[in-house]
């Protein structure tokens, strides 16, 4: 269930809140696609217009400029 629903003399009623828990775990499901478009496009601009001699230093530092932003360096 998306939102939050309690129990009345009636039945069930539906509430307009989103459960919190729900609503968290979207975000983190969120936040990775976001950050995974954001690798992929990022490698994608950089090996676009690079020789292929030089793929693997452009490579090495996009995964250097990701590995930054995930703060393990």
């Amino acid at each position: 269930m998306l939102f939050a629903s309690r129990t009345t003399r009636r039945g069930v009623e539906r509430g307009t809140r989103m459960d919190p828990v729900i609503a968290s775990a979207w975000a983190g499901v969120a936040a990775v696609v976001v950050l995974a478009t954001a690798a992929v496009l990022v490698t994608y601009v950089a090996v676009k217009g690079t020789d292929s001699r030089h793929r693997a230093a452009v490579l090495r530092g996009v995964a250097e400029i990701i590995r930054a932003l995930r703060g393990r360096r």
